[in-house]
């Protein structure tokens, strides 16, 4: 679940982001596990929840990650970008909001560096 808390009136909304038995139709050995939340956004009313996800798939014999941005408004739940097998991924919101910053390590040990930078405004044409 996601939580948008109010500090000015001390009230929060609760959102149903994820369900791992819906999102993930592939079976897997450790059930469905949350990985990463990565922070969240608002825009006109509309909260943008970024996490990741990730599960060990029977059929393929390894561990899938995703990460995901689930919008309040449109209920929509979808992939970001496929940042292919990195070691770990980390996005982080600029402070007007426009942009994520993406970083990402190859092996443990290893400084993260900059990989992606997609416009936050993109994000919610997606989530249409």
């Amino acid at each position: 679940q996601g939580v948008v808390y109010n500090p000015d009136t001390m009230q929060s909304q609760v959102f149903d982001i994820y369900n791992g038995e819906r999102d993930f139709p592939d079976e897997d050995i450790d059930r469905r596990q949350f990985g990463h939340f990565m922070g969240a956004f608002e825009q006109d009313g509309e909260y943008v929840f970024l996490f990741s996800v990730e599960n060990y798939s029977k059929s393929q014999g390894k561990y899938i990650k995703e990460y995901l941005a689930y919008s309040t408004k449109s209920k929509k739940l979808i992939e970001i970008d496929d940042y292919g097998d990195t070691w770990l991924v980390n996005m982080n919101i600029s402070p007007s909001g426009e942009y994520i910053v993406v970083t990402k390590h190859e092996r443990p040990g290893n400084d993260d560096f900059l990989f992606d930078i997609p416009k936050s405004a993109d994000l919610l044409m997606q989530l249409e």
